[in-house]
């Protein structure tokens, strides 16, 4: 009997609660939520003149789409820097990775306090550099800094900077050299920054798998 009424008192929980409100994080009125800047910010003519205030949509880290009300009082910063200078509304752009803060609206939207730019280069979890072994089709395999091989996909939307320089055929191949990987906050099997610094030596890339044509869709 007593686990009857257990059983019935979280069920009335449940139905309580809304339960596509559940689809932001945490129960309570204050929640933080992460992702990608999924669309410009959207403004009235005075929020315009005035640079403050607007609407953006965010797509977070869970993959749900959420959006974002900007207020007078919203506080936009960069994240590690100590400048007090805010950033505007107006200078949020596309693709960056942000971290909100501030009040639940609803199951899908929220009022912000502070919106914090995220330095994606600076976040350890998402960052790692080695040696390029393969690339086939959108698939690039990478002997990481730790020895272990890993495989990830790039696409259309990845961010891809090579910086040395080199001549004859040997610049025309990505395998065997060093890179650096900042992987996608919301997919850690694909890349959103690959740097190529140059050959490692020591390593032997497979030769038999130098296909380099990088091919895919958008995050």
């Amino acid at each position: 009997m007593r686990g009857s009424i257990i059983i019935l008192s979280s069920f009335l929980a449940a139905v309580a609660l809304p339960s596509l409100a559940l689809a932001l994080p945490g129960i309570g009125p204050r929640i933080t939520i992460e992702g990608e800047l999924d669309s410009p910010l959207i403004f009235t003519p005075q929020q315009e003149f005035d640079r403050v205030g607007g609407i953006i949509e965010l797509k977070a880290s869970n993959g749900q789409t959420v959006t974002v009300k900007l207020q007078e009082y919203t506080r936009i910063i960069f994240e590690g820097r100590n400048s007090h200078k805010d950033i505007r509304p107006t200078d949020l752009s596309t693709g960056m990775y942000l971290r909100i803060r501030g009040w639940r609206q609803g199951s899908d939207s929220m009022t912000a306090s502070l919106i914090v730019i995220t330095n994606l280069a600076n976040t350890a979890s998402l960052n790692d550099n080695g040696t390029i072994l393969s690339i086939v089709g959108n698939s690039v395999t990478v002997q990481l800094s730790s020895g272990q091989q890993r495989t990830f996909t790039v696409n259309a939307a990845t961010d891809v900077q090579v910086a040395y320089a080199s001549n004859g055929i040997e610049a025309l191949s990505l395998v065997g050299k060093n890179a650096q990987i900042t992987l996608n906050p919301q997919d850690h099997t694909q890349i959103k920054t690959l740097i190529v610094t140059g050959r490692l030596l020591g390593v032997s890339p497979d030769r038999s798998s130098q296909t380099q044509v990088i091919r895919g869709g958008g995050y």
